[in-house]
């Protein structure tokens, strides 16, 4: 009776023990993988971010009046964009050329070629430029880009990659952007739009 219990004992012991070793294996394995760590940064901001536009339309509902940029749509004629040493820049949509975020090298490029470095979040910027609907803005994973700063759009060298090409975005400037075959429709279509 006395190695029934031993054993079981060891059992239950080795698969709590694998159990443990699964967990710190995927936390380490998402540590290191830059973009599952970025992606999951960004969520928790954007969770954090919900949390405070939630509790602002709670404000309103007792009584409190809050004044969001949300209801103050069309009298913003700028919007604040974080530099990296602290700062601000303050900036209409039609000076913003594109936003760029690769893993910690965050900036934005002008309409005259500017680039400055930012501290940012790529949705809540998308976000806040959403709200202007006149100017037609673009989201890739990596960038934010203004449609009316493109100059052209032309698909990779297929040989060169293979199946899984991709497009390339010149800019005014003539920067390239890349941009995912499986997200090119929706550019080509706000594209349609400006050019009617």
């Amino acid at each position: 009776m006395w190695t029934f219990f031993k054993t079981l004992f060891n059992i239950l012991r080795n698969i709590s023990f694998t159990i443990v070793l699964a967990v710190v294996g995927c936390f380490a394995w998402i540590w290191t993988d830059e973009e599952l760590k970025q992606g999951l940064v960004e969520a928790i901001n954007e969770e954090r971010s919900l949390a405070n536009e939630t509790y602002s339309k709670d404000e309103e509902i007792f009584g409190i009046q809050s004044f969001t940029n949300e209801d103050n749509a069309s009298k913003i004629s700028k919007i604040e964009i974080k530099k990296a040493n602290g700062g601000s820049v303050y900036l209409t949509p039609d000076e913003i050329m594109y936003l760029s975020k690769h893993g910690y090298d965050e900036y934005l490029i002008t309409h005259d070629n500017e680039k400055i470095r930012t501290n940012i979040s790529l949705n809540n910027e998308y976000r806040k430029l959403e709200r202007f609907g006149e100017f037609y803005f673009f989201k890739t994973k990596n960038n934010i880009i203004n449609c009316e700063m493109i100059r052209g759009i032309s698909p990779e060298n297929k040989s060169e990659i293979g199946n899984n090409y991709g497009y390339k975005v010149e800019m005014k400037n003539g920067d390239i952007i890349e941009v995912n075959k499986n997200i090119i429709s929706k550019l080509r279509r706000i594209m349609d739009k400006i050019s009617d």
